[in-house]
């Protein structure tokens, strides 16, 4: 939902979007959504399948760190740290031969969270940075014409590391929202 509002925002302001899916041995119902969204909002699409290149990748890394490829959580955040910043070399690449920008789709949540991936989540402009995830971005979203199958979609960041977003937390998004808005608060 964070990069269809994000690439729905930037077309209604004018911007040339192209939407890039790049899955990673990634649920193939994650890729369909991407399409999906990027059919709706009525752009450019491009489907770039990571996965050869992250093998490669890991492949290359494993003299370094041999743990790796091991399944406790500490490598598997590594593996999707790999895979954030392969997608963002991706995009500066594409910006770069288009002559354009890259999008950070991080919202305010997964900022304050810190749950985003350095040199792989932020890119040159962030729509939506200061969106609260549990119900700023999903009504925005809607409101400006992203498919529903997508604003109610479970959020994942497709890195891997567990069955999606709030899995990694252990708590839901509105509860991080609600705490969030009452540090806030504090006066």
């Amino acid at each position: 939902v964070d990069s269809a509002l994000s690439a729905a925002l930037l077309k209604k302001a004018g911007w040339d979007v192209i939407g890039v899916t790049m899955p990673i041995y990634q649920n193939p119902n994650e890729t369909t959504l991407g399409i999906e969204a990027c059919n709706a909002i009525e752009i450019e699409c491009l489907n770039i399948d990571l996965s050869d290149e992250y093998d490669r990748t890991v492949q290359s890394l494993l003299p370094l760190d041999p743990e790796l490829l091991n399944e406790a959580k500490a490598s598997k955040i590594r593996r999707g740290n790999i895979r954030a910043r392969l997608r963002m070399i991706t995009l500066y690449n594409l910006a770069s031969a288009k002559k354009g920008l890259v999008v950070s789709t991080d919202n305010y949540s997964e900022l304050a969270a810190g749950f985003w991936t350095l040199h792989g989540d932020v890119g040159d402009i962030s729509p939506i940075q200061a969106l609260t995830k549990s119900w700023e971005v999903p009504m925005l979203a809607k409101i400006v014409g992203v498919p529903e199958s997508i604003w109610r979609a479970t959020p994942t960041d497709g890195l891997g590391v567990d069955d999606g977003d709030e899995a990694q937390f252990g708590f839901s998004y509105l509860e991080l929202d609600l705490m969030l808005l009452a540090l806030g608060d504090l006066s």
